[in-house]
């Protein structure tokens, strides 16, 4: 800020109003200067009172208000994100028209991305950085062959995760940690080439509510075994608590499963399954 004095006094600048704390001002410059970080999120507005002396009874003063812009400064920004990935975003955003226009503020508006039959044969590990709100995700019917760790990180908001349709034949440890809605989280990996998953991945959904693997390439391996209970009456054991319940495939070749069963369950929180899984 700059005043002018006719006489060429010394002039000297202060600085007043309700959001002076937040700014400081040189004396002898007019400076204004931020005294502390300006979040946009937590406040984009300010305003100050700029006064002006000079010593000799001149005085004047004059409101200033700032304006703090949202800028992508945290998370990647769109343009270095899978393109279909970006598309879709910028289609979520009513009032975006390019990748340019989406700031912090707008990833939090989204809450579902449809990425259905994009031809995504690869994913970065910061394309759904900053998108918190996102409760449904759509990655079906691509040619994705695994997933890039920490995909999920920091969507704690996703309760549906649809990766059924695609080529996935591995995944990393960790693919699942950053999840951790309140709300029943299910997951869908149907019609995959998943033949085993890394020990320990389901162990930090605390919340999961159903997860389904139909029609893999081959069976997906879990590790349990079956132990006998007494006479014909068997149980399956599970080496550690089951993460979610575990529905289990059983072909009996001599003998059968009371009531017809082709399958058994080990309940989340369990061990083992319940005592009448029978055969002979």
């Amino acid at each position: 800020m700059a005043a002018t004095d006719d006489d060429d006094d010394t002039l000297t600048y202060s600085l007043g109003g309700n959001n002076a704390t937040s700014f400081a001002i040189d004396s002898t410059t007019g400076q204004l200067k931020t005294s502390a970080e300006l979040n946009y999120e937590r406040e984009n507005t300010y305003k100050v009172t700029i006064s002006v002396s000079d010593g000799n009874e001149g005085s004047d003063t004059i409101n200033v208000t700032i304006k703090v812009k949202d800028v992508v400064d945290i998370y990647t920004p769109l343009s270095e994100r899978t393109p279909a990935v970006t598309q879709e975003i910028v289609r979520r955003i009513s009032s975006a028209r390019t990748a340019d226009d989406v700031g912090d503020k707008d990833l939090r508006k989204v809450t579902t991305l449809t990425l259905r039959s994009k031809e995504i044969s690869e994913l970065k590990s910061n394309d759904f950085n900053g998108l918190t709100k996102v409760q449904h995700l759509w990655l079906t019917n691509n040619p994705l062959t695994t997933l890039p760790s920490g995909l999920f990180n920091g969507m704690t908001e996703l309760s549906h995760l649809a990766l059924y349709s695609n080529s996935i034949s591995s995944l990393p440890a960790d693919i699942f940690d950053g999840l951790t809605a309140r709300v029943g989280i299910n997951i869908n990996l149907s019609y995959n080439d998943l033949t085993s998953v890394p020990d320990g991945i389901f162990d930090g959904l605390t919340t999961l509510g159903d997860l389904e693997f139909r029609d893999n390439t081959s069976t997906l391996v879990f590790p349990f075994s079956f132990r006998k209970a007494s006479d014909g009456v068997y149980k399956a054991t599970a080496q550690k608590e089951a993460t979610f319940d575990m529905e289990l495939p059983v072909t009996i070749t001599n003998g059968y499963m009371l009531g017809g069963a082709t399958s058994i369950t080990i309940s989340k929180g369990s061990l083992e399954s319940s005592n009448n899984t029978n055969s002979n």
